[in-house]
């Protein structure tokens, strides 16, 4: 529905997702329905923070009632990912909130991050540096920081691009770096 706003309408929730909305009396109800009657309020869709750095997680002893991800849900935001964690820890939290064992938006992360001391000198070895952090810790997504001369961040992106995984690119507070990186992106 785009930016429509529908006043008077019926939402229907299946398996914790929208799968159906339209004004009221359109849409096929189940015959199951529970029916929670919310008039006079507004309904949005849950926030998705692609930005969040969930840092306050606890570390290596994992925290079963995180307080930042109760303040999430509270103020909307139902996902979120953290481009950058440090350590392999918020992926263990991801797995949590997964399974329902703790309460939680649905996070994503690229866990820790590539940094410029990974010296791949080809394609292939970026390639390498990809597909080992896409297997092992499970992710689509991979934080490249500062990450070597230019034909290096090349290599980087189309090794992301050739293993399917987004990458998430920054030049560290350097204005000409961060629009290289821009760039040479849309070049690609």
């Amino acid at each position: 529905h785009g930016d429509d706003v529908i006043p008077d309408a019926d939402i229907v929730v299946k398996d914790d997702r929208i799968a159906a909305i339209g004004k009221h009396g359109a849409v096929s109800l189940p015959a199951d329905a529970k029916v929670i009657d919310l008039s006079g309020t507004t309904i949005v869709p849950g926030f998705i923070d692609i930005h969040p750095h969930w840092t306050e997680i606890r570390r290596g002893v994992l925290d079963l009632q995180n307080w930042s991800f109760l303040a999430n849900l509270a103020y909307g935001v139902t996902a979120g990912r953290d481009p950058q964690t440090a350590t392999n820890d918020m992926f263990a939290y991801q797995d949590l909130v997964d399974t329902g064992e703790i309460i939680g938006p649905r996070a994503y992360s690229t866990g820790p991050g590539v940094f410029p001391d990974t010296d791949f000198q080809s394609l292939d070895d970026a390639r390498g540096v990809v597909e080992r952090y896409k297997r092992f810790y499970r992710t689509s997504y991979l934080k490249s920081y500062l990450v070597g001369n230019r034909k290096q961040r090349q290599w980087m992106v189309m090794a992301c691009k050739l293993e399917g995984v987004m990458p998430t690119t920054e030049g560290g507070l350097d204005t000409k770096l961060d629009l290289s990186h821009v760039l040479r992106s849309i070049k690609m």
